[in-house]
């Protein structure tokens, strides 16, 4: 009788892959998959690979948590919304930090920022194989209040927009700086706010001249440090005012999938050419519109 243990490497390999098909949209969805790595020691070896490409840091209600899984989970004894879930404790703990590809960042709180910026710096004293290796970095921002909290006044010490903006400015370049190899950006939520914005603004046009994939849903600002380059090939941006600042950034040959949302009766498409250019636009490569 057939057992896990006397299949192939490579059709157990299909199978957890199979298995563990998902966006992992949020890590209670990869905590369901964890199981998977018990079944046996082959299983455990192919697996860990496959699962800890992704890496979260994400806002979470403060319900009870399983004795099975070792989550890092970071909270404020009586307030409830400042709770944080990761696995990046636990993927560095077992020496899973190598494979991390994706990294997943919900945040509700402006606090919460600080905790990521605290968390990057030391797992990249001790464990500097882990962020090099990110590729995809997915921002999710739900910071909706107009004024910080009594704990995030407490953490930043100084609730000033110039201290708010140059803690923002700070955090963006050490993310930056922790993955340099990051070619595709997302960012969701209520990323209009101020308390997030500079951040996610200095991000896109930090890593512009790498991106082959960008999505916004919030309106960036304008763009004119941004050197994106023809690696750019997927775009869905949110336009406002600074639409003419932005798109001539973009290099519009090349783009193969474009979504333009929130744009205004006086839009043209004359916008992604330099002022006062001549010549024919063609986007020669454009698959989906």
């Amino acid at each position: 009788m057939l057992s896990v243990n006397s299949l192939p490497f490579v059709i157990t390999e299909q199978i957890l892959r199979y298995a563990t098909i998902s966006d992992y949209d949020h890590i209670s969805t990869w905590t369901g998959h964890l199981c998977l790595l018990s079944i046996c020691q082959q299983w455990r070896h192919i697996g860990i690979p496959i699962l800890y490409k992704h890496i979260f840091f994400q806002a979470v209600s403060n319900a009870p948590e399983t004795n099975t899984i070792n989550l890092t989970r970071i909270h404020i004894d009586g307030l409830d919304q400042k709770v944080v879930a990761s696995n990046i404790g636990l993927a560095c703990q077992i020496g899973a930090a190598r494979y991390a590809k994706h990294f997943k960042i919900r945040v509700k709180e402006f606090c919460h920022l600080n905790w990521l910026f605290s968390i990057i710096i030391l797992s990249h004293r001790d464990y500097p194989e882990l962020w090099p290796g990110i590729q995809s970095l997915n921002l999710q921002s739900y910071i909706c209040k107009d004024k910080l909290s009594y704990v995030d006044e407490l953490l930043i010490g100084d609730s000033s927009t110039n201290a708010i903006n140059e803690r923002l400015l700070l955090t963006a370049r050490i993310v930056k700086l922790a993955m340099p190899n990051v070619y595709s950006f997302v960012i969701g939520g209520n990323a209009d706010s101020d308390f997030v914005k500079p951040m996610t603004d200095n991000l896109a046009i930090e890593y512009s001249p790498q991106l082959s994939y960008l999505l916004s849903s919030s309106a960036l600002a304008s763009y004119s440090d941004a050197q994106f380059t023809d690696s750019l090939t997927y775009l869905r941006l949110s336009l406002d005012k600074n639409a003419k600042n932005i798109l001539p950034k973009i290099p519009a040959q090349q783009l193969e999938h474009l979504a333009l949302s929130d744009v205004n009766e006086n839009f043209s498409w004359k916008y992604f050419q330099p002022e006062g250019s001549s010549t024919d636009l063609v986007f020669n490569n454009l698959k989906t519109l």
